[in-house]
């Protein structure tokens, strides 16, 4: 019985999760919470939501997706991990530019009940110098 107590209480989290996530085309930082860590490929840590704020320089991508592999959490923690893919322009190339790869991230139960994320970590799965760059 306990188990699947656990089941549907991740469950829940899951979708809580899961509706709260608007995807990384998203625009901004105010899904970070304060304190949060942003570990890019190729970059120093990135700390706190206004350093977060600050890194996202640049043109978005034009075209960005994430396939949520799993979202699992107990109590205030939830992590989601899973894929991503995104296309955007280069500077000076012919061609737009590709990168696919996989994400963690770990979000926090606020004390208003709000869940922010604390940890965004990502990492290309193409070989090193064909990667798409550091910011999805």
């Amino acid at each position: 019985m306990k188990g699947l107590v656990l089941f549907f209480v991740g469950a829940i989290i899951g979708v809580i999760i899961g509706a709260l996530w608007i995807g990384p085309e998203r625009i901004g930082a105010s899904h970070y919470a304060e304190d949060a860590l942003l570990f890019a490929p190729n970059a120093p840590v990135v700390e706190g939501r206004a350093a977060i704020q600050a890194s996202m320089t640049g043109p978005a991508p034009a075209d960005f997706s994430t396939t949520a592999r799993a979202v699992e959490g107990c109590g205030s923690l939830a992590v989601r991990w899973g894929t991503y893919v995104w296309t955007s322009a280069a500077e000076g190339a012919a061609q737009p530019v590709t990168d696919n790869g996989k994400f963690v991230e770990l979000w926090k139960r606020q004390p208003d009940g709000t869940w922010l994320m604390t940890l965004d970590i990502w990492n290309s799965d193409m070989p090193p110098g064909e990667q798409g760059g550091a910011s999805p």
